[in-house]
């Protein structure tokens, strides 16, 4: 399997992952939002994002967080749970 490029969704998910790994939180979100920027249905990337913030209190996007929550429920995805 070729290596994903530096600017695709797909490189930034595994860039979210790791720096999450790392407890680096606020940087995997940010990291999950460059996803979301190149492919704004990646759910994963979402989820992760979420996660992220909720683990370092960050309520600055709470709104947006919970209308992200309710369309996937809508939509059959999960969008929280466990990590």
């Amino acid at each position: 399997m070729p290596e994903p490029q530096p600017d695709t969704a797909d490189a930034w998910y595994e860039r979210a992952r790791n720096l999450a790994r790392a407890n680096r939180l606020a940087e995997s979100s940010d990291a999950c939002d460059q996803v979301l920027r190149l492919a704004p249905a990646h759910v994963r990337a979402a989820r992760l994002g979420i996660h992220c913030r909720l683990m370092v209190c960050d309520w600055r996007r709470r709104e947006d967080d919970k209308r992200r929550v309710t369309a996937g429920l809508k939509a059959g995805e999960v969008i929280v749970g466990v990590m």
